[in-house]
């Protein structure tokens, strides 16, 4: 299921991107403020309305994997004997995060949680880059990174070494794929979408990231 929607959604970026079309979120107006007539304006709604239900649908199913690994790391987790981690105190969310759709939405979530902390400040983002179409901001901090495979890198069960080395990798894996990104914005956490590809700047992101003090 994640496979054919992330396939279905990719389908449709093309089509919206494509040489002459608006994008994601471009105006359908021309410069005198008249509906384009260049362009199938019913079509390209109905691709941002169906590209839409798509992202939402995709957000579900990632919070289902991640809560099956969630399952399967507690019952494989030692009963005893071993010294216990010392982390950072938890993020606790205290208000549920707005809805936005587009690349770089701030996806739904419900009721109060407990996250793990932050492993990464971001400190850079360009403009025009894919990291700024997701909707990262400098200082947002990153408390997790649902990796194409369904794995999520957390700073709660590895170091921020492993985390920087993992996000790394996993970012030249997932070139044009949808990878879900978990920040802490001041007091909000939110989860967006992020879609690694090639742009006019370096790298696949056009974001930089530094590790939390902690």
């Amino acid at each position: 299921q994640k496979d054919a929607l992330e396939g279905e959604i990719e389908g449709l970026t093309e089509y919206l991107t494509q040489p002459g079309y608006p994008g994601i979120k471009g105006n359908l107006l021309d410069e005198e403020g008249f509906p384009r007539a260049d362009i199938d304006l019913y079509a390209i709604r109905e691709a941002r309305h169906r590209r839409a239900i798509l992202q939402t649908d995709h957000c579900e199913v990632m919070k289902k994997i991640e809560q099956g690994l969630h399952t399967v790391h507690a019952l494989s987790a030692p009963a005893g004997g071993q010294e216990e981690q010392v982390l950072p105190p938890a993020v606790e969310e205290t208000t549920a995060a707005p809805t936005r759709v587009d690349p770089g939405e701030r996806l739904p979530k419900q009721a109060k949680q407990t996250f793990s902390p932050p492993f990464a400040v971001v400190d850079l983002v360009a403009d025009s880059s894919p990291a700024k179409e997701a909707g990262l901001e400098v200082g947002d901090q990153m408390v997790s990174w649902t990796r194409t495979d369904g794995n999520v890198i957390e700073f709660k069960n590895r170091t921020v070494s492993e985390c920087f080395t993992l996000v790394g990798q996993d970012t030249a894996q997932s070139e044009g794929r949808l990878v879900q990104v978990r920040i802490l914005r001041e007091t909000e956490i939110l989860d967006l979408v992020l879609v690694p590809k090639k742009w006019e700047g370096r790298g696949l992101l056009g974001c930089h990231l530094t590790p939390v003090r902690t």
